[in-house]
């Protein structure tokens, strides 16, 4: 779906996946990654990308903080940390399976963002934010990107739907940010619900 909507807004796609490439990292490192759309495992900084298979639909809850990030100051921070503190984490072998599956509490707990640590270190509200956030719904929670959103997973719609409920209604979480779900299916992409 993403990838469908680029190519109509950049018109005819290019001709192959190698140019896609190109065309995507000279205008972020992350673009190859919604050009080609999909399920991808997204390695080094972030443009090695596999396919996986994602089957079935899934929920993500999503918790957006008022704090504006800097890519660029969180990318400063990150190379200024010690190197034993940016030594990136590869995911676990069994995150593609576990994908395929449709396992996502197997998963959850593998994903690992280095970036966390350079963005917690600029705004340290933000690591209570992910904290009350995990808690409140009761299972792990990643910061997307370089910040400022958090995300986390659900297989099951009626439980995903009480949580957000829940959370919306917590005045700590309120306080913490927007709660939004939203709904993955298979090779169409990704819906907000609100």
């Amino acid at each position: 779906m993403i990838a469908a909507a680029s190519h109509q807004f950049w018109g005819n796609p290019p001709e192959n996946q190698v140019e896609e490439c190109e065309l995507g990292r000279s205008l972020g490192v992350d673009i190859p990654f919604f050009l080609r759309g999909g399920s991808q495992l997204a390695t080094s900084r972030g443009d090695h990308l596999r396919s996986v298979s994602f089957p079935g639909d899934h929920w993500v809850l999503l918790l957006h903080p008022p704090h504006a990030m800097s890519t660029g100051a969180v990318y400063r921070a990150y190379d200024a940390l010690s190197p034993e503190r940016r030594e990136g984490i590869l995911p676990a072998k069994c995150v593609p399976s576990a994908l395929r599956d449709g396992d996502l509490r197997a998963v959850l707990p593998r994903l690992h963002n280095d970036l966390e640590v350079a963005a917690f270190r600029l705004k340290p509200e933000l690591q209570d934010a992910r904290d009350l956030f995990a808690a409140a719904a009761g299972r792990e929670v990643l910061m997307s990107g370089s910040g400022s959103a958090f995300f986390t997973l659900f297989r099951d719609e009626e439980r995903a739907r009480y949580v957000a409920r829940s959370l919306r209604e917590d005045s700590r979480v309120r306080f913490a940010g927007e709660v939004y779900l939203a709904r993955f299916v298979n090779d169409r992409g990704w819906r907000i619900i609100r």
